[in-house]
């Protein structure tokens, strides 16, 4: 875990998706009816971390090369959310749940069949924020440059007073 300012980061790469724990509604993962649409906070994270991929980046000194934009997966999507809307309800900031489940397992569950990787932030108030946080990091920025990466899901979560959680899930497939 590192920290950028008052806020938290969190990252989390090469994890495999195992096969799927159970079976799962269509591509949406389930997650139409819990939010239907991408909020404007995880658009702009979107498009964020694509401009940086488009440019390349420096990741702990070392150049990073441009990578093609992700395209938005509705199964990562809905990993992100169901995981930041559960940081939200009970309280931490973790990448596995108190449910002993990781990144993979969460993409397994909604039959995600590729690798992930995840990174999650904490208390800043814009996408811009986030990323920049994250390229300041070794292992975020590796998560937002890997050319391995073709898919990305992304939450943005602020229930009440709380500030706000953010999590991007990245997909090789």
């Amino acid at each position: 875990m590192r920290t950028h300012g008052a806020a938290l980061l969190l990252w989390c790469s090469c994890c495999d998706a195992a096969a799927p724990v159970s079976a799962s509604t269509p591509e949406d993962g389930g997650c139409a009816a819990q939010r239907p649409s991408s909020s404007a906070f995880e658009n702009d994270l979107v498009a964020v971390v694509n401009r940086y991929r488009s440019t390349g980046v420096t990741c702990d000194g070392a150049p990073a090369p441009q990578v093609t934009p992700l395209r938005v997966s509705p199964t990562l999507d809905c990993a992100a959310r169901t995981h930041a809307d559960d940081m939200a309800r009970k309280g931490f900031f973790a990448h596995v749940n108190p449910g002993a489940e990781d990144p993979a397992a969460r993409a397994a569950r909604l039959t995600y069949p590729g690798s992930v990787g995840e990174n999650l932030a904490w208390g800043q108030e814009t996408a811009e924020k986030v990323v920049s946080a994250w390229l300041a990091s070794p292992g975020h920025c590796s998560n937002i440059a890997n050319p391995a990466y073709l898919a990305v899901g992304s939450a943005y979560v602020a229930h009440g007073y709380q500030a706000p959680i953010w999590v991007q899930v990245y997909g090789t497939r």
